[in-house]
């Protein structure tokens, strides 16, 4: 009987819940010292609020200073919105928002008009949103894609548009592309989709960038668990036949303790933003403890 008492006040008190949070941080550096350097400090985001945590940043430079957007994932309402993060020490601003989850911002220019194209796929279409006023107002504007697609990718590479992404169903595992004349499409299939099937670095990880000419792709490395590492992959052929990539770096969190994962990776002119997954124990509190309490023992 006692033994049996003694295990209901262990299972009560020592329950923990554990949960996987993110945060974004910014490195001083350019694409050129990424590839060749591992020594890299990160600056991680003081997120002021324990009801979000930040991931899937995106960075652009305006007028001196780096703005940074990224998938802000409410706890309460249980999924995420974009949010906007212009200054180190004040809170993200949310700039997007919809009834399901969005993530993974990319955000691109042409022609002096910006693009945020998040990934929204419980939407079941991939929308696109111009820029009304910088950085704060973003009007849905149309339909990049008319299904399901995660982590939307684009850039531009011997005069078309190219668009890598993956699907729900195969979201770790399988990686996609298309082609377009023009960054709103007809976006066209590659003829050798799905162009890669590799859980360890299939997914995109944020933008393609080019260093003196050659296209590197950063993906996500889940051979283990979702968001381990980034690999940053160079791209040695692309046609609208034929796709071929050799793994070049992996930038994993080592050294940067208490974060365990990272799964993003975004290039400004001399700034990185990164992300850092750690996990989290939350204790049950004071209430739960007396509230389970009174149901186990008034049986």
């Amino acid at each position: 009987m006692a033994l049996d008492f003694k295990e209901k006040l262990n299972n009560i008190f020592y329950k923990v819940k554990h949960y996987d949070y993110w945060n974004i941080g910014l490195i001083n550096g350019n694409a050129t010292q990424l590839i060749s350097n591992d020594d890299y400090k990160i600056k991680w985001y003081r997120h002021l609020t324990k009801n979000s945590f930040l991931a899937d940043p995106f960075i652009l430079s305006r007028d001196g200073r780096e703005y940074i957007f990224a998938e802000e994932y409410d706890y309460t309402t249980r999924k995420g919105h974009i949010s906007v993060v212009y200054d180190w020490n004040k809170p993200a601003t949310k700039i997007i928002d919809e009834p399901y989850h969005l993530s993974y911002p990319f955000i691109i220019e042409e022609n002096g008009q910006l693009y945020i194209i998040p990934e929204g796929s419980e939407g079941r279409k991939a929308h696109y949103y111009i820029c009304r006023q910088f950085p704060f107002v973003w009007e849905k504007a149309g339909t990049l894609l008319d299904e399901e697609v995660l982590d939307s990718t684009i850039f531009q590479w011997n005069d078309k548009y190219w668009l890598f992404y993956a699907k729900p169903e195969q979201s770790k595992s399988q990686l996609y592309i298309r082609y377009s004349d023009s960054i709103l499409g007809n976006w066209i299939e590659h003829a050798s989709n799905p162009i890669k099937s590799d859980r360890n670095c299939s997914r995109p990880a944020g933008p393609v960038f080019s260093v003196n000419n050659v296209l590197y792709r950063p993906s996500q490395d889940s051979s283990k668990s979702y968001g381990d590492n980034i690999i940053i992959n160079e791209i040695t052929e692309l046609t609208t036949e034929t796709f071929k990539e050799e793994r070049r770096k992996i930038i994993s969190p080592k050294n940067h303790f208490p974060y365990t994962g990272m799964h993003h990776i975004s290039l400004a002119a001399n700034k990185i933003v990164i992300d850092g997954r750690k996990t989290l124990k939350e204790l049950k509190s004071l209430r739960e403890i007396v509230k389970t309490l009174v149901s186990k023992f008034t049986r």
